[in-house]
């Protein structure tokens, strides 16, 4: 039997903080809800946007996900990235006195939730990433269609191998390219190996710094705000997937 979806609205300022949680049917047992974010900064709609999809157009019949939406609702409205500085940047240290403070607590009370063992933030970035340099829009800088992660493997009770579970996610994205110049490529950031000082400050690797896995899905801001949606859906169909749900 399917099982309400349950709103949960946090005040923030002038705006509400949503965190929507779908829960459909029974858990499938421990660290095994995957917990999906959208509007981190406030000008990617396409993660967004298919966060929200996932909400009102999903049913899920096996297995627990939960969803928040619109991270910087503010932000969102404003069509800005961060109008109180990047939240994607605040998750190392961060004073108490900082305007998403309470935010960056509720976001991170989220990821440790016991029963969550995979985490999925979904983000537009400009232009398509390649391994190679092909041309200014498309080589290693840039971020558009890729499956980001922050290192290969991590200490963890499920899902250690990310990159093995990122790379079949863009097989399958791959397989369901409206267009082949969308080809999707793993982005590994080797955050730690690097030292890569704004990576270090990122959701994602506060996620896998406490033992649980994390996936950034980037659509192309080049491509329609639809065909952004179409892709971040594809590939959390196979995180789903991969999870059992």
């Amino acid at each position: 039997m399917m099982r309400k979806i349950l709103l949960l609205a946090f005040a923030l300022s002038l705006y509400a903080l949503e965190f929507t949680i779908s829960e459909n049917g029974k858990s499938l047992g421990d660290n095994n809800t995957i917990l999906i974010f959208g509007g981190m900064q406030g000008d990617e709609p396409g993660g967004f946007h298919a966060a929200s999809l996932l909400i009102s157009d999903y049913n899920i019949t096996k297995g627990k996900i939960i969803v928040a939406p619109n991270l910087a609702f503010d932000s969102i409205i404003k069509r800005a990235r961060g109008v109180k500085g990047d939240l994607n940047r605040k998750f190392a240290e961060l004073d108490e006195k900082d305007p998403d403070y309470e935010t960056i607590q509720r976001i991170k009370q989220l990821i440790l939730l016991p029963e969550v063992g995979m985490v999925l933030n979904l983000h537009d970035g400009w232009g398509f990433y390649h391994p190679t340099f092909i041309d200014e829009m498309k080589n290693p800088k840039r971020w558009g269609n890729s499956s980001v992660i922050d290192t290969s493997i991590i200490s963890a009770e499920k899902y250690q191998d990310l990159e093995n579970i990122a790379q079949r996610t863009v097989e399958v994205l791959n397989s369901k390219l409206i267009d082949p110049k969308h080809k999707y490529f793993v982005k590994n950031t080797k955050t730690k190996e690097v030292e890569d000082t704004q990576m270090l400050k990122a959701l994602t690797y506060f996620v896998i710094s406490h033992n649980k896995a994390a996936f950034a899905n980037e659509a192309s801001k080049n491509l329609p705000v639809n065909l952004r949606a179409y892709y971040h859906l594809v590939a959390i169909e196979n995180y789903l997937k991969t999870a059992g749900i």
